[in-house]
Formats: C-alpha cells, sequence, structure tokens
C-alpha cells in the first residue's frame, strides 16, 4: 500500500493530515513528532511521498531535506514542505535543495488533494 510519512511536531496538523489522506482510501499514513524519528522512518519504510514541517523541535525542517537528499536510499522520495512561515522569498531555496512543493499552512486541502492523487496514485 503506498504510503505517506507526516513529520510535524503539532499533533493538530497530524491530525489534519491524517483525515485528509483519509479521503484516499489507498493511501496508508505514517507520523513522526520530530526530524530525528522521520529520518528513521524515512530511511526504514521508504514512504511514497513526505510531508515536512520547518519547523521542528530537534532538527530544522531544511536539515532533515538535505538529510533525505543526501541519502541514496531517500533521494527520490518526494518531499513537500508544509509550514506556517509565508516568505516565499525562502522557498526558492528549499526548492533548490529538493523540495518538490511549498505549502502553508493553513493548509490548501483541495491542492494537498491534488498533489496526492498526482504523486501517490491508486
Amino acid at each position: 500500500m503506498p504510503t505517506v510519512l507526516c513529520i510535524d511536531d503539532n499533533p493538530t496538523n497530524r491530525r489534519l493530515v491524517e483525515r485528509i489522506v483519509w479521503l484516499r482510501a489507498h493511501l496508508a499514513l505514517l507520523e513522526a513528532p520530530n526530524g530525528k524519528d522521520g529520518l528513521e522512518l524515512a530511511r526504514r519504510q521508504r514512504p511514497d511521498l513526505i510531508l515536512l514541517d520547518l519547523n521542528l523541535p530537534d532538527l530544522q525542517g531544511d536539515q532533515v531535506l538535505a538529510a533525505l537528499k543526501a541519502a541514496s536510499d531517500t533521494r527520490p522520495i518526494p518531499v513537500i514542505i508544509v509550514t506556517a512561515e509565508s516568505e516565499r522569498e525562502g522557498f526558492q531555496r528549499l526548492y533548490v535543495m529538493g523540495a518538490l512543493e511549498c505549502l502553508v499552512k493553513p493548509l490548501n486541502v483541495a491542492r494537498l488533494l491534488e498533489l496526492l492523487d498526482e504523486l501517490v496514485p491508486a
């Protein structure tokens, strides 16, 4: 079953992602409350897509993104940044680092569903 990994320290945000992913019955969801656990899950489970918050309690999201893209086993996994930061100028750096998309919270549910359908089809 295709899998989405949500790396976000906020339980409310993880619940929202859970509800959105639930709308796509063919997807399973993995969750990590911090960057270290997220990296470990990504390496062990190799999800089909990663939703990554930028502000994590242990590692910053850009550090997690860099680690994911530096490792040959996780490099191909698409990463979507999900952030409360609205400074879109900083997003260019994340795209250069390998992020596929940057979504600003509150999440545009329709856009996230589009991305799920595009990146992890049934």
